[in-house]
């Protein structure tokens, strides 16, 4: 015999849905506004310090100078950009 259980997910009190919303959306954006910049540490500062980053054919970056090079190295692609 197989019994499912039916979870609903209830909105915490104080609905903060719409704010979590806009604060994830904000957060995008600033990437994406970081990344355009192509200044390196602004885009590595969007990377919390137990970060691991997985480039294409290459080793896992997991530390922020790995991931500060992994960037530099990326950038550097002409086919990139």
């Amino acid at each position: 015999m197989t019994a499912c259980h039916s979870v609903q997910q209830s909105q915490p009190a104080g609905g903060t849905r719409a704010a979590d919303e806009a604060a994830i959306r904000k957060a995008d954006a600033d990437w994406v506004k970081a990344a355009q910049t192509e200044k390196v540490d602004d885009w590595v500062a969007f990377y919390s310090d137990d970060a691991v980053v997985l480039p294409p054919n290459d080793k896992a970056a997991n530390s922020k100078d790995s991931i500060r090079k992994t960037m530099i190295d990326s950038l550097a692609m002409p086919c990139l950009w």
